[in-house]
């Protein structure tokens, strides 16, 4: 049996493929463009007007600055998009560009709208006028259900969006103005699909706020304590890794649809109305039996700093030993159940896009934590060749995952 060439991903050739990401510098976005790279694209990646590069973020390690070719945008800002997009030219178009923290949304909730919400509409207005490129993907999040309750199967690929806080709410705009568009404009729009995920974690992560690498950071350094605001929120994660070739499985099998006729019949409406005119694609892990209560699809904040604590205190791991860490400690002084204006707990299935794209997660939640702690540990030590050889070493795991 012949091998499939690293180029192809579900047949779609990859290879000299013009291809722009914006949020690129993001974690996510760093991510995407080396695993693009590797597939021999051609990559176009959006960086902020006024950029400040951390030195241990992904972007930085994985040297994409040699390899990718950067422009400079502020995606709020419609004419600049469209001048982008105008002379770039993309075929495929990977869209993370966003205001991406829920206290940062908060804070300044306007700027959320115009970054999630009406950046997404620029893009989209830009393609219509130009009739521009091959497929986009927009990236969204497991937030825009809202805080309604969980359904007892988790939240599907077809469910409605809802509102709740400025970035949920933000995100659920954006989804529906894809969808306005993709459905209205459907002949002047490349091929458009949704991905939701949930908590992304892993290797370059330089965000002070996000709940696992804030944690892990805690325990490593003096004096190893985890502080906790709110115990009982209910999260899912998934490894970067596996989102990574989600997002390119799911690019890779983007195909140009018509709406569904109005002479089409009651049962054959009443069928296309179960999936969305956009196709929608949901990536979360689902291995939280062994350590959740009474069986949740989501692990709770406590849940989750225990098994940091344990992973740090591991007396068996040669790095802990050399960091001199002991007794991780759990400080709850002051913790609420539940943070103010957030979902409480968010749930997704995954069921339908893991049979639509033959994707799985590889990386379980423990071992993905396993290597942040001793990422951590590496970067703590100022050790940035070692901290490269960490993160060139994992990104190959991506082009395996995308042949499985």
């Amino acid at each position: 049996m012949q091998e499939t060439p690293v180029s192809q991903v579900l047949g779609y050739e990859w290879q000299g493929k013009r291809t722009l990401v914006t949020g690129a510098s993001g974690f996510k976005g760093s991510w995407l463009c080396k695993a693009l790279l590797n597939l021999g694209a051609e990559v176009y990646a959006t960086i902020p007007i006024h950029n400040v590069r951390h030195p241990y973020s992904a972007y930085g390690l994985l040297d994409l600055s040699n390899d990718v070719i950067e422009v400079s945008l502020d995606i709020s800002d419609s004419q600049l998009v469209f001048d982008v997009i105008n002379v770039v030219e993309p075929e495929v178009i990977f869209h993370l560009a966003a205001k991406a923290q829920v206290p940062v949304a908060q804070h300044d909730p306007r700027r959320a709208f115009m970054v999630n919400t009406m950046g997404t509409i620029n893009i989209l207005e830009a393609c219509r006028q130009l009739e521009i490129g091959e497929r986009i993907l927009v990236i969204s999040t497991d937030h825009v259900f809202g805080d309604r309750q969980i359904p007892p199967e988790g939240f599907l690929e077809s469910s409605p969006v809802s509102y709740a806080g400025p970035y949920d709410t933000s995100k659920s705009a954006m989804e529906l103005a894809v969808r306005c568009y993709h459905k209205t404009y459907y002949s002047q729009l490349p091929a458009i699909g949704i991905t939701r995920a949930a908590n992304v974690f892993g290797y370059g992560d330089t965000s002070p706020r996000r709940v696992i690498p804030q944690f892990i950071n805690s325990a490593v350094n003096v004096p190893h304590e985890i502080s906790i605001k709110y115990t009982r929120n209910g999260r899912q994660f998934i490894h970067i890794t596996d989102i990574i070739a989600g997002y390119i499985r799911a690019a890779s099998s983007l195909q140009k649809n018509n709406p569904i006729s109005p002479k089409s019949s009651e049962i054959s409406q009443q069928k296309n109305q179960k999936q969305s005119f956009t196709p929608t694609f949901h990536f979360a892990l689902s291995d939280y039996g062994n350590y959740t209560e009474n069986g949740e699809p989501f692990i709770r904040i406590i849940n989750l700093a225990r098994m940091i604590q344990s992973t740090v205190s591991d007396v068996n791991a040669s790095w802990c030993k050399e960091a001199g860490v002991g007794d991780v400690k759990i400080n709850q002084n002051g913790a609420i159940d539940f943070a103010p204006n957030e979902n409480p707990t968010q749930a997704m299935n995954c069921s339908d896009t893991c049979a639509r794209l033959n994707w799985q997660p590889k990386t379980s939640l423990e071992e993905g934590i396993a290597k942040m702690a001793q990422w951590f540990f590496v970067q703590n030590k100022k050790d940035i060749s070692g901290l490269k050889h960490l993160i060139s070493r994992e990104s190959q795991q991506i082009t395996h995952h995308l042949l499985d």
